[in-house]
């Protein structure tokens, strides 16, 4: 699972296969514990998952070969990230692990009181058995939408066009809706903008 480039980081095979849904069960559990630690690797899942969600929609064969090119950018660009985050991320999340229980969504980053900066915010959680659609929803201190998202990956990143103003205080939840029509959902995660 790791690359040993990057000790205690995922391979790009990893990457490619949890991004794709081809991981097994124990791997993709065992990556989403380290995505719940390391903001290194979760810059690269959200990436990826972008590259890949911005791809047009072609062939099986040439899709693989677009997977391929948005893993090797999205590795080159948490390299380059890597330095300036990583230390700021670990002493935030030192210490806290998820507290919600089996049946939830489990939230990743940025967890309830954390600050977060005004550009670029990336919403990370666990995935959930048998999800068919998450929805992320931000809201600001008035309880108005701020912005909502419907999506089948567990990593988001707040659009450039959503404004937020630095000191304010955000909402963010997601629900999940499975198979059986029942949602599931993290709870009101509330965040400040720095």
């Amino acid at each position: 699972m790791t690359d040993s480039s990057l000790p205690g980081h995922m391979s790009d095979e990893t990457l490619a296969g949890y991004i794709d849904g081809t991981l097994a069960n124990a791997d993709r559990a065992a990556l989403e514990a380290h995505l719940a630690d390391c903001f290194t690797c979760r810059s690269e899942v959200l990436a990826a998952s972008q590259a890949v969600d911005s791809a047009p929609a072609p062939g099986r064969r040439a899709r693989a070969a677009v997977m391929v090119a948005a893993v090797v950018a999205a590795v080159a660009i948490g390299i380059a990230r890597r330095e300036s985050t990583v230390a700021n991320e670990h002493e935030q999340t030192r210490g806290q692990r998820p507290t919600q229980p089996d049946s939830a969504v489990i939230v990743v980053a940025p967890r309830s009181g954390m600050t977060v900066p005004a550009g670029g915010i990336d919403f990370v959680w666990r995935r959930a058995p048998e999800i068919l659609e998450y929805t992320i929803t931000v809201q600001d201190v008035d309880g108005r939408v701020v912005w909502s998202r419907s999506t089948a990956d567990t990593t988001v990143r707040l659009p450039d066009s959503v404004t937020v103003s630095r000191g304010s205080v955000l909402h963010w939840y997601v629900d999940g809706l499975q198979a059986d029509g029942r949602a599931i959902g993290t709870g009101r995660q509330q965040v400040t903008v720095r």
